[in-house]
Order: structure tokens, then sequence, then C-alpha cells
């Protein structure tokens, strides 16, 4: 994506509803760690991010996240995601964080109604996405993709809609009267392009019968290469973290999230190292469609149904201006231009 999701995303801070001297005593009992600081790092969206420093000065990268969210985002669990995660590592994907085992060898572990997980930290900053920084992630992705899933644990993609789907429901609950001031400015955002979106969710449901009954390649895919999931230290070393719901799949299902204005970049250092991938726009069309609608239907959901407070109210409908309906206005000419670069780049 071209933009940072993340300044749209309030954090829910489990570690106060929890407690800081509880979750150090935890990591002592579970991990063996003398914890003596505990940062906070702003961002992600499904859970609370920490660096944590030990007695002896290590750092390492703690994340605590809702199990109800969980339910939603990764309804296998993180003990799946993450073990692949050792696996790659171990595969010679050094460029990712791995995951640190508790005193039982186990790599998801709870705390009350909290999973936590607990990896090595990278020093790093996120990038700005120029042209180096895209050549670097083509490269990276490119190995991703040609390791060999024979012997990888991780669950295979699906092409379902019906997340995305729940859209209808929710204009049509916009419609209603008597909605609260949260709901009534949702509701003045999104009527106005209730055509539109409506016309966006048959795409996707098109695109999604299209698709599902093709024979396609399936590689190891990260899933959200957003700005915010990758990291450059200080050697410009590129990294790709938050390894939440990686999942067998389409290479389209990573390669998207680069089609911009360094799509040409990517797309010829890509080809370069993984002559054999094949990349089909319907597929890249359809990871578009879903994602976008997709944080539509879960933006909203946060208003319709949680209540959320004024304040994140306005977080959530930022976003869903910024991230969502800006590129569903011009979705079709994008696919159109990455449509001649599949071609062109060959």
């Amino acid at each position: 994506m071209d933009i940072s999701e993340s300044q749209f995303i309030k954090q829910p801070k489990y570690l106060d509803l929890i407690g800081e001297e509880k979750i150090i005593q935890w990591l002592r009992e579970n991990f063996d760690l003398q914890i003596t600081k505990l940062i906070s790092i702003p961002k992600g969206e499904i859970g609370d991010n920490y660096c944590i420093i030990a007695s002896d000065d290590t750092k390492y990268f703690l994340k605590i996240f809702s199990n109800s969210k969980l339910q939603i985002d990764s309804p296998h669990g993180l003990k799946l995601a993450y073990h692949l995660a050792s696996q790659l590592y171990e595969l010679g994907i050094k460029n990712i964080p791995y995951p640190i085992k508790n005193s039982t060898g186990s790599i998801e572990t709870q705390c009350e109604d909290y999973t936590i997980l607990v990896t090595n930290f990278i020093e790093g900053k996120h990038p700005e996405m120029t042209g180096p920084v895209v050549a670097s992630a083509a490269k990276l992705v490119a190995a991703l993709h040609q390791i060999d899933i024979k012997n990888i644990d991780a669950s295979v993609g699906s092409f379902d809609p019906s997340y995305a789907n729940k859209l209808r429901e929710q204009l049509q609950k916009l419609e209603e009267s008597n909605l609260t001031k949260e709901k009534e400015n949702l509701a003045a955002l999104l009527l106005p392009h209730k055509v539109a979106l409506l016309n966006d969710v048959k795409k996707l449901n098109d695109l999604c019968d299209k698709i599902k009954s093709q024979e396609k390649k399936l590689v190891i895919t990260h899933g959200d290469l957003i700005s915010d999931n990758l990291l450059c230290n200080a050697n410009d070393e590129l990294f790709i973290i938050d390894w939440d719901n990686p999942q067998l799949a389409p290479a389209e299902r990573d390669v998207w999230f680069f089609m911009n204005e360094h799509a040409e970049l990517f797309l010829q250092i890509y080809k370069k190292y993984n002559s054999a991938a094949n990349l089909d726009i319907d597929y890249i069309s359809f990871y578009m469609y879903k994602r976008y609608l997709e944080d539509i239907v879960y933006w909203n959901e946060q208003i319709l149904n949680e209540e959320v407070a004024s304040e994140q109210a306005a977080v959530n409908l930022k976003g869903i201006q910024i991230c969502c309906l800006e590129p569903l206005e011009t979705i079709e000419e994008k696919i159109k231009t990455i449509s001649d670069l599949l071609i062109l780049v060959k």
C-alpha cells in the first residue's frame, strides 16, 4: 500500500489491563527472562508491541494479543504462524524475526485472556518505499516464494469473500433511523458511495468465482507487506516482520502490495530472482479488492457493534477514507496499469 495504516489505529494498551508487574513476573516464570524495562512500540492492529530489555541488556520483542480479536484475524491461532517463521529462519530466510520458545518449548503462550509472543528484537526503522528499498523487498519476497513448501506447516489460504460481503448488511444498517452520532458520521461517509461499494463487492465475488476453480501454484506468503511490516537496519538490510497470518497462497497475495509507483522495478527484480513466477492480474485484482473492502468492514464493525468512543470512531473514519475509499476510486485504472506491466515485464 502507498500509505501506512498504523496512524489510523489506536492502541488498546493490553499491558495496562494486565499490569506491568504481572507481565514481568510472567516472563520470568515462563521464559526465565529478568526484565528490567518495557518500551511501548506504537504500531500494530491486532496487538500491543513492546521492546523488552533483560538484565543482561539483551532486547526482545514482545507482542500481546487479545484472544477475542485473534478469533477474527487468526482463527487458527498464532502457534502455526510463528512455527512457520522458525522453519523459514532455519531454511535460510534470515531477514525475519524468529520466535523465542518458553521453558516448555512452546511458541504461543497464554496470560489470562491474552496470547503473548516473544521474538528476537530487530533494530531498525520502517523505510520509505524508495527504489532501493523496493528492490530489496523484491529480492526477499522472491526468495520467500521459492521455498519448497513440501514439508512446511502452514494454513492454506482460501478465496473467501464472506467477510467483505458483510459490507452489504452494514450499509443497510446505516440507512436506519435513530443512529448515534458516530454512526451518523459513518453513514455520511459511506452512503454517498453505496452504489460504487456494492459494485465493488460484486466485482470481488465475480473475481472469486473466476479464480477459485483455477489451478495456481501455492507459495509461502506473508499477506500484509505494508511499510509498517518492513524494517531497515543501520546496514540498509531489509527485514519482514509481524508474521501473524502467513498462508500457502498464490504469490499475488504478497506482490500486489508493491504495485505502486515502483511497480515496474519490483517486477523486474522479482522476476530476475524468481523467473518461474507466472503472475496473473485476476489474482492481483482479487487481493486488492479483498483488502480494501475487508478493511472497511473491520473499521465499520467497531463503530456499528462495539460502541467505540468518539475519538476512535473519528480515527476509523479517516482510515476508511484514506486507506479504502480513495484507493477504490481509482482501482480499475490501477489494475489496467498493472496488467500492462505484467505483459511488459516477462
